[in-house]
């Protein structure tokens, strides 16, 4: 099909969806989704997402009212209202922060150019190359709300993405500091909402992009502060290994070491990169732990 055609098609098909949005036509189509349940017309839905085309293909119903049940779309519900206002061409905002939402639920429902011109997942990848990872914090952002849309934010690469996007402009808004006294630029406090797989592939990038390694030890630190609450299996990764012996102290010091678990006693006291003060802390909370019963 040529795409004068399709331009012609996708037009034809906005105006017949608004038809019915605005003649209050019967719904004749129920969709489960999770909890919630969505009474919606079945054209604006089979005019662009491809899954949808299957799944009422697949239908049983012998009744007038299909009943289509989608359990596990990324963004559960509130994806699906937005795919669907989309759907119906009604007009709603994307934003940074619900951008990896759209492009998931996009990907999973099918919403591809097979089906309709500037479908959602074009739509969706517009704006997160023009918009969101053209931004520091916004594709921050991106890559916290992609950590609930596994495993496939992972697919359509968005987690790659941002880790690359987040890597270049950290390197780009650092500047070189000629005593080599190492400092927190602003960006450091918005990767403290990261999990910490994330946080861990995001250094790793900024260093293989060139990130001074001696400018890591107060984005660990706080890190390590604001998010870790006493985690010793942060100290296992791979990143601390580039912290000198003064950082990791500090970073030690942070750790409340009352609120270990037995199997992080365990790890701690096995750990030769931590600190000996460290270690006899540890090693003397799980000695009382033992002495009085307590879990």
């Amino acid at each position: 099909m040529s795409a004068k055609k399709k331009d012609l098609l996708s037009s034809a098909m906005k105006r017949t969806s608004e038809w019915i949005s605005s003649q209050e036509v019967s719904s004749d189509v129920t969709v489960h989704v999770g909890e919630a349940s969505f009474s919606l017309h079945k054209f604006p839905l089979l005019s662009k997402c491809g899954l949808f085309k299957k799944l009422v293909s697949e239908s049983t119903n012998d009744s007038d009212a299909t009943v289509i049940k989608i359990p596990d779309i990324p963004g559960s519900s509130e994806a699906f209202e937005l795919t669907t206002k989309f759907c119906y061409g009604i007009n709603f905002d994307m934003s940074t922060e619900n951008i990896a939402m759209l492009r998931c639920a996009s990907e999973y429902l099918e919403m591809t150019e097979e089906h309709s011109v500037e479908n959602l997942v074009s739509r969706s990848e517009a704006y997160l190359n023009e918009v969101a990872l053209k931004s520091l914090s916004s594709a921050i952002t991106v890559l916290h709300k992609s950590e609930e849309l596994l495993p496939i934010a992972e697919r359509v690469k968005l987690v790659s993405r941002c880790i690359d996007a987040i890597a270049y402009m950290t390197c780009q808004e650092s500047h070189e500091v000629v005593s080599k006294q190492p400092v927190v630029d602003w960006w450091a406090e918005d990767l403290t909402v990261l999990r910490i797989d994330s946080f861990q592939r995001v250094l790793i990038e900024m260093m293989a992009r060139g990130f001074k390694q001696y400018g890591l030890g107060p984005v660990l630190m706080l890190y390590a502060q604001k998010s870790l609450r006493g985690l010793v299996s942060f100290l296992q990764t791979q990143v601390t290994i580039i912290m000198s012996d003064v950082e990791r102290k500090k970073v030690c010091s942070l750790m409340d070491c009352q609120k270990l678990s037995r199997e992080a006693c365990a790890h701690a006291a096995q750990n030769d990169r931590l600190p000996v003060q460290t270690i006899v802390q540890v090693l003397y909370y799980e000695q009382q732990r033992l002495t009085f019963g307590t879990v």
